[in-house]
């Protein structure tokens, strides 16, 4: 499908055309809070028109497929900046408000975690990569070297 949007008012500087975006927005002129406030009204819109295409079922697992791809870091910015002021993205953002705290809690139930300082903590949750495993799974034996931990 290829279609042309250019959202109103007329002084955005974003707009979507044949399903690619294009941000004019000079980074250096603005806070990421404005950023953010102007993605979540293009993001807003977006869901809006696809609501209208395809119906509110759609709309959100197109939502909450979208953000699922996307790296941990940026699901944790977008919820917490964009989403978190819609109410179709209040629940994505929730929802993985509840995993990061779940997470955090295991992470810092290992003794060789518990012990980091809230900001090495940050830093080791940046770095981190998750990936869904069988359970039972050997990742690692203690005293070998593991490919699946590199």
């Amino acid at each position: 499908m290829n279609w042309t949007w250019c959202p109103s008012p007329p002084d955005w500087d974003v707009e979507i055309d044949a399903g690619r975006v294009r941000d004019e927005i000079d980074l250096s002129r603005v806070t990421i809070l404005e950023q953010a406030d102007r993605y979540r009204e293009v993001l807003s819109r977006t869901a809006d028109l696809i609501d209208d295409w395809a119906g509110s079922t759609l709309t959100a697992r197109l939502i909450q497929a979208a953000y699922d791809g996307l790296p941990w870091p940026d699901r944790e910015t977008l919820g917490r900046y964009v989403l978190a002021g819609t109410t179709w993205g209040g629940a994505v953002a929730d929802e993985f408000a509840l995993a990061r705290s779940e997470r955090d809690r295991l992470l810092r139930a290992v003794p060789f975690f518990a012990g980091l300082s809230d900001h090495a903590f940050y830093l080791l949750q940046s770095a981190l990569q998750y990936e869904k495993v069988p359970a039972g799974c050997l990742l690692a034996r203690r005293g070998r070297p593991s490919a699946a931990l590199c």
